[in-house]
């Protein structure tokens, strides 16, 4: 699958892309199969991005479909995360019976598997749901013949994944969106050159990284708590509110206020 740069370009073509956060990737393979995939420790922050892409699958002119929701190398997921995640499905539950006509859970093993396998028992399920223990075991249950996906969903998540250098950043980032190159550079005991050219290595950068923290933290911020849009765009790093609407709209299609309006459901 071909990895989306930013929101509005996977927006705007999704077939056959995927967008992927710190922990996430969502992708839509065809028309009729959507899906995304859950790794590592998913933060609260890390959810309303997701949510964002998730609502892709929902618009007019989108075909009923089939989704898979890959968790096996999901380690944890903070409460209050999990608690937006189920907001969604909640506010959405009628368009998802509309758009989704079965999914197949694949879970990992362990407690957190547990955890995964009793999510739709503490809602009512929108469409059917299969639990399964493998991608391939998941296609079998969705109808879906597609005998290359696994492979291509495994090495997309291992690309979006990243080095342990930029899973370092990135966490780094999480709790402070406004840090500079220099002090990330300190904190994670490297010159702020050495750190830009091992990210350059990698194909990104510090820059780039910062600005997918900052996004996360401002969805965050407007979809989950009532704080003033100035407030959240100081504390995101955003020059100002007009800098943080520009972002979030280019991001997601819609401004702050009409993302909180939809947060609320």
């Amino acid at each position: 699958m071909e990895r989306a740069a930013s929101f509005s370009e996977f927006a705007r073509r999704p077939v056959g892309r995927c967008l992927a956060g710190a922990h996430w990737l969502a992708f839509c393979r065809s028309p009729t199969f959507w899906g995304f995939a859950l790794w590592g420790r998913v933060e609260a922050e890390e959810v309303p991005p997701l949510i964002e892409a998730l609502r892709l699958e929902l618009v007019p002119g989108v075909p009923p479909h089939v989704s898979l929701v890959d968790t096996t190398r999901l380690t944890g997921a903070d409460a209050a995360g999990f608690a937006v995640f189920q907001r969604y499905v909640a506010n959405t539950r009628e368009q998802l019976a509309r758009q989704v006509t079965a999914l197949a859970l694949v879970r990992p093993s362990g407690f957190e598997g547990a955890v995964v396998a009793g999510f739709y028992d503490v809602l009512e399920r929108p469409y059917p749901v299969a639990l399964v223990t493998d991608v391939a075991a998941g296609l079998s249950r969705l109808g879906v013949a597609d005998g290359t996906f696994p492979a291509a969903l495994a090495r997309a998540i291992d690309d979006a994944a990243g080095s342990p250098l930029i899973g370092a950043v990135r966490a780094l980032l999480r709790h402070a969106p406004r840090a500079s190159l220099a002090e990330a550079a300190r904190q994670l005991g490297l010159s702020a050159r050495t750190l830009q050219r091992r990210l350059t290595e990698q194909q990104t950068s510090y820059t780039t990284l910062q600005a997918e923290a900052r996004l996360a933290h401002a969805l965050e911020r407007i979809t989950m708590s009532a704080s003033p849009f100035t407030a959240i765009a100081i504390d995101a790093g955003y020059s100002s509110t007009q800098h943080l609407s520009t972002a979030v709209k280019r991001a997601t299609g819609k401004t702050p206020t009409e993302l909180r309006r939809a947060g609320a459901g």
